[in-house]
């Protein structure tokens, strides 16, 4: 029993004259024994695994069912895109974009991280100004080293806001789920989808007799 590589939307696998792995149509696609199908689809290079393909078997006697027999006289003035594989220049846009994805996803949790520390740095202010309303008065140098404290709380926390608005104004207007890796792959699955129905059919020369 025969095996092959191939996904969804119908694209397969095949080795070329000196093993190199790519990409067919139905007629062109690679039969391999089981364990050589699993071993090849574990070795394919990244671009390729985001396309999600897998192994099947190939039935020794296929059977044409009424269904798929309808389908395929329909499908005879259909022109479908069975020879079509994306270049490098075309997938290298889902590590791409999924870069981008990247750094807008750490700035999305850095400004989250911020806003905590901004929290942190608001209550340990209000517990020195209570520490200053409450306490005995101060010689000096504890009123110095008050004063200290009061001063870095507010450099930092400048610094907090400062970071956050600088985040912020980005990231307002940029919605990262939409160049995320998983959305450009579905992107160019769906190249692989493209059909052209002859606009004009002219009738079996058997139909006119």
């Amino acid at each position: 029993m025969d095996y092959i590589i191939k996904n969804s939307k119908k694209v397969y696998i095949r080795l070329t004259n000196n093993g190199k792995t790519e990409t067919c149509n139905e007629t062109n696609m690679g039969r391999f024994t089981e364990q050589k199908a699993k071993n090849i689809l574990k070795a394919l290079p990244k671009t390729l695994k985001n396309l999600n393909f897998y192994v099947e078997c190939i039935p020794d006697i296929k059977v044409e069912t009424p269904v798929q027999k309808i389908v395929r006289e329909e499908s005879k003035h259909v022109i479908e895109n069975t020879d079509y594989h994306p270049s490098d220049n075309v997938t290298q846009w889902i590590e791409k974009f999924g870069t981008c994805y990247d750094i807008f996803k750490e700035a999305r949790d850095r400004y989250e991280y911020l806003e905590k520390e901004l929290r942190m740095s608001d209550s340990s202010l209000m517990d020195i100004l209570h520490s200053i309303e409450l306490e005995t008065s101060k010689d000096l140098y504890s009123a110095w080293l008050l004063y200290k404290k009061i001063r870095e709380n507010r450099r930092n926390r400048r610094q907090l806001k400062d970071e956050m608005m600088i985040i912020h104004n980005i990231l307002r207007e940029i919605d990262e789920t939409k160049i995320n890796r998983e959305r450009t792959e579905k992107a160019i699955e769906g190249l692989f989808d493209r059909k052209y129905r002859y606009r004009i059919v002219e009738e079996n020369e058997d139909d006119n007799m």
